[in-house]
């Protein structure tokens, strides 16, 4: 099973905590573009950028991804 960002969830967890996309970006260290592209899946944030969504929304790195059916590791 491989994971994948989540624009939607990332947009459900800010509207859930109350915060605008502005907000978000501010306690992110991000730009409000780079939060709405992500949303809007047009862009999945890199690692840091998903550590730094994730501590700003209070959750883990993994409430912010999709779980999507794959290969098992190791299996080519």
């Amino acid at each position: 099973m491989s994971h994948q960002f989540s624009g939607r969830r990332l947009r459900d967890i800010r509207g859930q905590r109350g915060l605008s996309r502005e907000q978000l970006a501010v306690r992110a260290g991000m730009s409000m573009s780079a939060v709405a592209r992500a949303e809007q899946g047009h862009t999945a944030p890199g690692v840091d950028r998903a550590a730094a969504l994730a501590e700003a929304l209070d959750v883990q790195i993994a409430d912010l991804l999709d779980a999507k059916p794959g290969p098992a590791a190791g299996v080519p």
